[in-house]
């Protein structure tokens, strides 16, 4: 199969393109670093329609994203453009996967922010999630799109644990609250996803790790 990955120099996507790489799989890798099949900047449309008209993958996973940056810009990266590419992948395939990583904030009820502009990432990630439930209600093309929506992982992205190493049998244990997940988490839920039978088509997948309920949060 032919994988295109976007942000892939990088965090989960770094993780994926290794993994199906290692498979036995093309894949596609697209970010702004070096070392990258397409080195390119996502806003930029010329860019993002030059690999829609280069590319027929077999499975798109959509997972650049941006935090911590201005309001706008954040709701352009992580809404507009992926959703814009979403839309272009889903006509331009005959059949295979999309899988859009989405963010398990969005679904969960009473979800704090201390301001609007903390909440833009959660806003755009909204986005993403609505369109990838539009496409799969209209049936347009034979093309299965996914919204896997998690929670922290340990990524460039920051959470509470950037930049600290997190003992391994914190996995196992679960003496601390909101560990951040590994990227081989999501690398295994991205790889089930797409191996699941030709009549099935998973819509949704929530993932996050499990904290006994003693686990302290520090």
């Amino acid at each position: 199969m032919l994988f295109l990955i976007t942000g892939s120099s990088k965090g989960i996507g770094k993780a994926l393109t290794e993994h199906f790489n290692n498979e036995g799989h093309g894949v596609i890798t697209v970010g702004r670093s070096e070392g990258v099949t397409e080195r390119g900047d996502l806003t930029d449309e010329k860019f993002r329609n030059g690999l829609v008209e280069k590319y027929e993958p077999d499975v798109f996973i959509n997972n650049a994203g941006i935090a911590q940056e201005p309001f706008l810009d954040v709701l352009n990266v992580n809404g507009m453009v992926a959703v814009d590419l979403l839309q272009k992948f889903y006509q331009k395939m005959k059949k295979g996967n999309i899988i859009n990583i989405g963010s398990l904030a969005t679904t969960q009820n009473g979800y704090q922010v201390k301001d609007l502009s903390s909440a833009s990432y959660i806003l755009a990630k909204q986005l993403l999630h609505n369109a990838s439930y539009f496409l799969q209600e209209m049936h347009s093309t034979e093309v299965k799109v996914t919204s896997l929506e998690i929670g922290a992982v340990a990524t460039t992205i920051k959470n509470r644990f950037f930049g600290k190493k997190i003992a391994e049998s914190e996995y196992t244990e679960q003496t601390l609250r909101s560990v951040p997940m590994k990227t081989a988490d999501v690398v295994q839920a991205v790889d089930w996803i797409i191996k699941q039978p030709q009549h099935l088509e998973v819509r949704s997948l929530q993932i996050n790790n499990f904290v006994k309920p003693s686990g302290k949060l520090k």
